[in-house]
């Protein structure tokens, strides 16, 4: 259903600038294999719905083609959140610590993908600190848009990594991040490669007392607290 809405979406705006965001629900457990891809894994149910997602992705693609506009969009793919327990049978995220609802790198460091034929190089990787709330205005300079922000208005926590995803930056434009645990609490800050849990680091290294203090570049995994 989601594909096909996409679909055709692009059918009717293709000849006109256009946004789309697709919030595909799989492999979100519970994982359930439309009938026609039920047994096509060697991974059960969540293995199937993974071929799935990857075939009806493959079908947008193809649209893009049809209307030849495949070298003109910008298509960004990325989870909103690591593995969740009840999915670590089939997917792992190895090797750092910890899963969905811990602000652990586990839980929030996932893959992103960024894709422009012929202005995003292909196969160039960046491992630099990037957050979810940066699409938007890496996003609007990539279009030529400027925002506006109204006066009193709420400034922009996001910052505009569009330099680094071209492969130009000198230095990359977020050096910092807060992060906030599943219940809307502020409980963690990095800056450069140094991680502070404001108290202690849920789904590893625990203490009675804060802080703990990682430092990613040598201990990606979060296992041996510096803060002493």
């Amino acid at each position: 259903i989601f594909t096909k809405e996409i679909i055709r979406l692009i059918d009717d705006k293709s000849d006109k600038p256009f946004f789309i965001y697709a919030p595909f629900t799989a492999p979100h457990f519970p994982a359930e294999a439309h009938p026609n891809w039920k047994g096509k894994s060697n991974n059960g149910a969540y293995g199937d719905v993974v071929e799935e997602l990857d075939f009806r992705i493959g079908e947008i693609f193809a649209t893009l083609k049809k209307h030849q506009i495949d070298d003109n969009t910008i298509v960004v793919f990325l989870s909103d959140n690591g593995p969740d327990r009840s999915q670590k049978k089939f997917a792992k995220a190895t090797p750092y610590s910890g899963g969905k609802w811990t602000d652990r790198e586990g839980g929030t460091r996932v893959p992103c993908i960024v894709r422009w034929p012929g202005v995003i190089n292909p196969g160039q990787e960046s491992h630099e600190l990037t957050a979810a709330i940066d699409l938007y205005p890496t996003l609007a300079q990539a279009c030529g848009i400027q925002i506006k922000i109204p006066e009193g208005g709420q400034k922009l926590d996001g910052v505009s990594v569009w330099d680094t995803w071209i492969g130009k930056a000198t230095t990359h434009a977020r050096n910092d991040l807060l992060y906030w645990e599943g219940w809307g609490q502020a409980t963690t800050i990095r800056q450069g490669d140094y991680k502070l849990f404001f108290g202690s680091a849920k789904g590893g290294v625990n203490v009675d007392k804060g802080p703990v203090l990682f430092n990613l570049k040598d201990d990606a995994a979060e296992s041996k607290n510096i803060s002493a």
